[in-house]
C-alpha cells in the first residue's frame, strides 16, 4: 500500500509546532493529500481529534490536534517507533491497533486510545 504522508499537509499550518491547527487549516490540509471530504465529514473529523481545555482559534472552535490523527492514520501503514524496539511482534500490535470502532477501525479521541 501507498503510504498518504499526511503530516506534509499539516506541518506548515502549525506554525508554533504545538501540534494543533484550526478546522479550517485541518480541512485544507486533508483536501491537499487529494481527499475530498463535505462540511459535515470534517466536522466529525474535527469533533474525534478536538484539542482538550479551553484552546479555541478566532471563530470560537477547539483546534484540531492534527498529530494525533496523523499518528492514527499511520497505524494503518506502521508500526510507531519500531525502531527502537524491533523485536516487536508487528502482526499483533497491528491487529490491536486496528481494534474495533473509531474512523477506518482505528480508536479515535483525544486520549491517545488507539482501539
Amino acid at each position: 500500500a501507498n503510504r498518504i504522508r499526511f503530516d506534509e499537509f499539516f506541518r506548515d499550518h502549525d506554525k508554533l509546532r504545538h501540534g494543533m491547527i484550526t478546522r479550517s487549516q485541518f480541512r485544507s490540509g486533508i483536501e491537499k493529500s487529494g481527499f475530498r471530504i463535505n462540511g459535515d465529514e470534517a466536522a466529525v473529523i474535527s469533533d474525534a481529534y478536538e484539542a482538550p481545555g479551553a484552546a479555541v482559534d478566532s471563530t470560537g472552535f477547539p483546534f484540531v490536534l492534527w498529530t494525533k490523527f496523523v499518528d492514527h492514520v499511520d497505524t494503518v501503514f506502521a508500526v510507531k517507533n519500531l525502531e527502537l524496539d524491533p523485536s516487536v511482534d508487528v502482526p499483533t500490535t497491528l491487529r490491536r491497533s486496528r481494534g474495533v470502532g473509531g474512523v477506518g477501525g482505528v480508536g479515535v479521541g483525544g486520549d491517545g486510545d488507539y482501539g
